[in-house]
């Protein structure tokens, strides 16, 4: 597992009036399908106590924003570099990917419509979604081609 270099933790408790313990070599990697930091730190009678925090993928909507909160330029810059440099080495993956992205775009334009309109005007937007969403997937096909 990767150690996150320009990390650190701080370990304090309840009868300490501060931060009295630093560390770093905090770890950071995938783990059955979770994202898990793992670091030690100093435990009873000189021991070693390892920590795991494992993160849910239904919480990196939240870690997202929080990232966004302490930097925004950092994380869209680093997000965005990062997506790509995947996006490029996995184009039948990331195929399957953009079809779903799509359909969720048409079904979630689809719902948002019925909310505000009636069902001929929300079907009438829905299926204008629908074209461009298949004139983009068209272009990048004919792209793809060339």
């Amino acid at each position: 597992m990767p150690v996150l270099p320009n990390s650190q933790g701080r370990r304090g408790g309840s009868t300490a009036n501060r931060w009295y313990e630093t560390f770093k070599n905090i770890k950071c990697g995938p783990s059955s399908g979770v994202l898990q930091l793992s670091f030690n730190i100093g435990g009873n009678n000189n021991g070693i106590t390892q920590i795991e925090v494992d993160i849910d993928p239904n919480d990196f909507a939240d870690l997202v924003d929080m990232m966004y909160s302490a930097n925004a330029h950092a994380t869209v810059a680093v997000m965005s570099a990062k997506i790509a440099q995947h996006i490029s080495r996995e184009p039948t993956r990331n195929e399957g990917v953009v079809r779903w992205a799509r359909g969720e775009l048409s079904d979630l334009a689809h719902r948002k419509a019925l909310d505000a309109w009636s069902n001929d005007e929300a079907d009438k937007f829905a299926a204008s979604v629908d074209a461009l969403i298949q004139e983009l997937a068209e272009k990048e096909k004919a792209e793809a081609e060339e």
